[in-house]
Order: C-alpha cells, then sequence, then structure tokens
C-alpha cells in the first residue's frame, strides 16, 4: 500500500506546483480580461459616459492593488498596473477632448 501511495503522490506533487502557477495566472489574466474589455469600449460608439469609465479603470485598480501575489509574479503585477495607467491616460485624454469640443 505504502508503495501505491508514493506511485500516486510522486506525479501528484510535481502537477501542485504548476496547477497553483496556472491558477495564480489566471487570476492576473481575468483582470487583464477587464481592462481589454474596456478599452475595446473605447473603439464603439460613446454610448457609456467616461466617468463611467473612469469609475470602471478605478475599480478595476482597487481590486488588484489588493490581490496578492507571490513574488515571482512581482514582474507580471507591475506590468498589469501600468497598463491599467495606460488606459487610465486613454479615458483622461478622451475626457480632455470631450470637454474641449463642448467648450468650443
Amino acid at each position: 500500500m505504502l508503495v501505491a501511495a508514493i506511485a500516486l503522490g510522486l506525479p501528484t506533487a510535481r502537477l501542485l506546483p504548476m496547477a497553483y502557477n496556472w491558477i495564480t495566472r489566471r487570476r492576473l489574466f481575468y483582470w487583464y480580461a477587464q481592462l481589454k474589455a474596456l478599452e475595446a469600449s473605447f473603439d464603439g460608439p460613446m454610448n457609456q459616459q467616461l466617468s463611467d469609465k473612469q469609475a470602471e479603470i478605478e475599480r478595476i485598480e482597487e481590486a488588484v492593488s489588493h490581490i496578492r501575489f507571490p513574488l515571482t509574479f512581482s514582474d507580471q503585477l507591475y506590468n498589469l498596473r501600468s497598463h491599467i495607467d495606460i488606459v487610465r491616460r486613454k479615458v483622461a485624454s478622451r475626457t480632455n477632448a470631450s470637454g474641449r469640443i463642448a467648450a468650443e
């Protein structure tokens, strides 16, 4: 019975780190998908207010800032945060552009 437990336990022990990495990456990819959907909404008609988009980007950033990741994923987390900042700048530039158009 001990031999059977070792025979089943050894491959399982090798799969656990891979499963943990996959789950952690999946959490990062979820927020990337949220960010991509927000950015894709810029291409369509502006049916959603820019203030709603600013609130959405703030919600994404707030959620990402509270997620704990291992140090091995810190570079990917910083990349996600920089991409959030890029989308925030796009929202701000759209807000400024619409403000200038309304002022004219």
